[in-house]
């Protein structure tokens, strides 16, 4: 779907382009300058949820964290831009109230600051360079152990409470795998990190979740189902790498 001579496009980019032409506080322009070069990216790419993920969380974050009442207009319209083409199907919840004035209370910015979510992988081996795998309840693909990041609990802890409620088995975590973005890969294509862990079975007996899974099993690499969740990009070469013996460097997603 391509917007470059859409009315929708073309007013997203004159907004854009007359905020960055007025005198704006730096954390103003630096949203602008986010969005603008989002629709520069988008010209080249033509990835439309990305595209669609920057300028709802940009112009969210502007709207609570402006200094000027103007421009919170500006990024008011510019969110409504969002909606829009998204069809009223946001990523993020409400900008959050905009505050009266700038100061420096941390908790304060972060309430307000819209950030990728963050989810949870276990590539779980069983010492015999078998994965553990579950089947999706919702979808029945197979995938590993993992789901949102809860508050509280660190990447490693949340591993651990993943693979217990999901599988049943209890684990150890050896090593940070990888992160990888969802909006780079098939599937689930939503702002979010995903952290994957390896991990190593200490105890416990393969029980699924109730309503989380279908079913749950160890597989070799020449075993594993063909109907994959994100069909297993990139997870399932790094799990099977590490569960084999034989990891790589930690992954990350290279710049564009």
């Amino acid at each position: 779907m391509a917007l470059h001579n859409s009315a929708w496009f073309d007013a997203l980019r004159t907004s854009v382009d007359h905020g960055l032409g007025e005198d704006l506080h730096a954390y103003d322009r630096e949203r602008y300058e986010t969005i603008s070069e989002a629709i520069r990216q988008y010209e080249a790419d033509e990835d439309l949820v990305r595209l669609r993920a920057i300028v709802e969380a940009t112009a969210k974050t502007g709207f609570a964290l402006t200094r000027s009442r103007d421009q919170r207009t500006r990024f008011a319209s510019i969110v409504e831009f969002g909606n829009a083409l998204s069809q009223d199907e946001p990523f993020f919840g409400p900008a959050a109230p905009p505050r009266p004035e700038i100061n420096d209370e941390l908790n304060t910015v972060a309430s307000r600051y819209v950030t990728p979510r963050i989810g949870v992988m276990a590539a779980v081996g069983d010492g015999k360079g078998r994965l553990l795998m579950v089947q999706r309840a919702d979808r029945g693909e197979w995938s590993i152990p993992g789901g949102y990041a809860d508050v509280g609990w660190s990447g490693a802890e949340i591993a651990l409470k993943e693979v217990k409620e999901e599988a049943g088995i209890e684990v150890r975590v050896d090593a940070l795998l990888g992160e990888f973005d969802a909006l780079r890969h098939a599937g689930q294509r939503i702002p979010m990190y995903t952290l994957l862990y390896s991990c190593v079975a200490t105890g416990g007996q393969l029980t699924r979740h109730p309503n989380e899974t279908q079913d749950v099993a160890w597989f070799s690499r020449s075993e594993t189902p063909t109907n994959l969740w994100q069909d297993g990009d990139p997870w399932l070469e790094l799990s099977f790498n590490a569960v084999e013996g034989k990891p790589g460097p930690v992954y990350f997603e290279q710049p564009r």
